[in-house]
Order: structure tokens, then sequence, then C-alpha cells
């Protein structure tokens, strides 16, 4: 009967899936015309994005962001070939929700690039999820959700979060100075050192931590070592949890360094230097992290139990 399937079409629905398989002419043909139409639409935002991320070194990592996304999706390639895709029309409505708040963040109502982002991601979202169905978020749904760490947080948040975290670089790094013998007295974010022959050196905080924001560049690697590093979501939520505390612990320790430096040299509180201070920072931040990473895998270990349960049976 014509409804039947032929005995190559059963051996070849049999056969596992690859990649290679997937991308047919025709998938290709269709991937690439979304591609650039999803590129054509949300290109306000694109462009003022990638332009932000070259000329503004705080955000540089969100050039990163969307090839990790699609890292995350290599990783877990033999999921997503064992899920069944099929068109899920209620992802059309998730779709144009997004399409319509990004003309209304755009043109009508008040521009915000911030919400542009996200609108472009929620449009993504609804895109995927109608073209390939519910099954395929169960893999593509954390690198979609990553895309938002790419998107320049709004100035009036980003003051208002690096101003309390600058307060704290400032506490933190005045206890550890006057611990370590240096004589310091702060004044909200700025920092007075006191030399052996009592010449006084100022330490504007606000001004030398900047980098600040890098935090959330390390919130984003943070996250990212966490999808990759461990098998356990308790792990990944403490990954990410710790993320904030380890970043806020390695500023306080890069002020404080920058305050012993500035004691040989008050120029090298200033300037480019301090960039490079904070860039090597984050290699300390990111050993700790990898640390954290070690403990939490041997916290549990699962490879015994599953060794013991097959002899048993």
């Amino acid at each position: 009967m014509s409804s039947l399937a032929s005995p190559a079409r059963i051996a070849s629905m049999d056969e596992p899936r690859t990649l290679a398989s997937l991308f047919t002419p025709d998938v290709t043909a269709k991937l690439i015309l979304l591609t650039t139409a999803f590129c054509v639409f949300f290109w306000s935002f694109l462009e003022t994005q990638t332009r932000i991320s070259l000329k503004d070194a705080d955000w540089s990592h969100a050039l990163l962001i969307p090839l990790l996304s699609i890292y995350f999706i290599y990783v877990q390639r033999e999921k997503l070939l064992r899920i069944k895709f099929r068109t899920f029309w209620p992802g059309l409505a998730i779709m144009v929700v997004g399409m319509i708040g990004y003309v209304l963040f755009t043109l009508v109502a008040v521009r915000n690039h911030t919400l542009q982002g996200g609108m472009a991601v929620l449009t993504l979202l609804g895109l995927v999820l109608m073209m390939l169905g519910p099954g395929s978020m169960r893999v593509l749904l954390f690198p979609i959700a990553y895309l938002v760490l790419g998107i320049k947080m709004g100035d009036r948040l980003m003051f208002y979060l690096t101003t309390e975290l600058k307060m704290i670089a400032a506490k933190g790094s005045w206890l550890l100075l006057n611990t370590s013998g240096v004589e310091t007295e702060r004044t909200g974010s700025v920092l007075t050192l006191t030399k052996g022959d009592g010449t006084e050196i100022p330490l504007d905080v606000a001004e030398a931590c900047s980098g600040m924001r890098m935090i959330v560049a390390f919130i984003a690697l943070g996250i990212a070592i966490a999808f990759l590093s461990c098998k356990f979501w308790w792990q990944r939520v403490i990954l990410v949890a710790l993320a904030v505390p380890v970043a806020i612990l390695v500023n306080i320790l890069r002020v404080t360094s920058m305050g012993w430096l500035s004691l040989y040299d008050p120029n090298m509180a200033g300037g480019d230097f301090h960039m490079l201070v904070g860039m090597l920072w984050l290699l300390p931040a990111l050993g700790l992290y990898l640390g954290i990473v070690w403990v939490l895998n041997r916290i549990v270990i699962t490879e015994p139990i599953r060794a013991m349960a097959k002899k048993s049976a």
C-alpha cells in the first residue's frame, strides 16, 4: 500500500542521524533565509551592540557570547539529534510579541537598547520553538537565554550596580590596606593612603575601578564554566551563585594592589596601567573559580556507584 514506508525508508529512519544529515539543501536554504531576515529586521540593535562591543572594553565580551551559545549547542549535539522536530505554531505568538516589542522600543516608544536586545532574544526563542517544537527546548533553551548576557545594560541600572559594588570594593580594600600596615582613611569611595614620611596619596576607587563592570563578563564566563564543567543542576546553581562573590573578592584585591603600587608611584593608580592590573587579576579569579569546580565535582562520585550497580545486576 502507498501509505506504508518502503524498506529503504524504514532502514534510513532506523539509522542514527548526524549533523550532516540535518543540513539538507532545503534546510540550509531555509536557515540562510531566516538568518538573513532576522539580521535585517534587528539590524539597528545588532549594529549598535557590535559598535559598543568594539569601542567599550567593558562590553567586549559580548562578541564572544553568540560563539559560546553555538558551542553549547555543539556540545549537546547528540541530544539534539535524538529529538523529533515538529512545527509548533504557538511559538509564532511568542515571535510576534518579540517583533512588536522591538518595534515599540525602536520607533514608537522611547528607544531602549537593552529592551531591544531582550525582544530580539524573545523573537529568536519563538522562531526556534515554532520551527523545531517544544522538544528542542531541552537543548536550545539555555543557549538562547545565554544571549541575554551579550546585551549592554541600561546606563541607569549599570550606574546603580557599579556604585554599590564600588562602595563594597572601597570598604574591603580599606580594611585590607590597614590590616597590611598601610594607614588608610576612607571617605565614600575615596581612599587616602599615608606613606611613612607622612605624604598622603588619594586613591579614587570610582576612577580606579571602572573595570568593575567586567563583573558582567565574569558572570558570563562563570555560567559557561558551570554549564560545561558540571553534570548536576545543583552544582551549576552553586557556581552561578558564587560568580558574583568571587568577582567582588577579586576586585577588592585589585583595589588593594593598586593601593600598594601607588605608594611607590601614584601614577600607577590611573591610566592604562590600572586596566592592565585589572586584567591580570582575572587570572587568579578564574583559577579560584576552577578550584570551586574541582571541589564540586568531587563531592559526588557516581562512577563507582554505577559500576557496583552493574556488578550486582
